[in-house]
């Protein structure tokens, strides 16, 4: 399966949604990071969706603890995961590396939109009306 990230634009407020899907790993982080990272200087809220990973490395937890940097470095003042449910493969990583307790996670884009301080009650944008679809190496 090939990788996609996708990255789209929420609301006038700085909220963005990033989309993984596919398998990612050390060899994608590096791709990953050249197409996201002009979005972190832009918002004050991120989401980075992984509920549709098939497949996720350390090179992925290494690109999260890296995106976390550069917000703070940017003034944004939060960083969600969805994770998916329990089971998925972000989920199951997550649970063995006990990334919970240094990251906001969540099972649904629902859910961490509902944490996110500055999220729009109703976005302007859906997971399915992503723009900006990507093809990673």
């Amino acid at each position: 399966m090939s990788a996609l990230v996708c990255a789209t634009t929420g609301d006038d407020d700085g909220t963005w949604l990033v989309t993984l899907r596919g398998d990612h790993d050390l060899r994608t982080r590096s791709e990953l990071a050249r197409e996201t990272n002009p979005v972190w200087a832009l918002c004050t809220v991120a989401i980075i969706d992984l509920s549709n990973v098939g497949f996720i490395d350390s090179g992925v937890i290494r690109w999260l603890l890296d995106v976390e940097r550069q917000l703070e470095k940017a003034g944004a003042f939060t960083l969600s995961i969805v994770e998916g449910p329990p089971g998925s493969a972000a989920a199951r990583l997550f649970g063995l590396l006990r990334m919970r307790s240094v990251m906001a996670c969540y099972p649904t884009l629902a859910d961490a939109l509902a944490q996110a301080p500055a999220a729009p009650s109703q976005p302007a944008w859906s997971p399915q009306h992503l723009q900006s679809a990507r093809k990673v190496a």
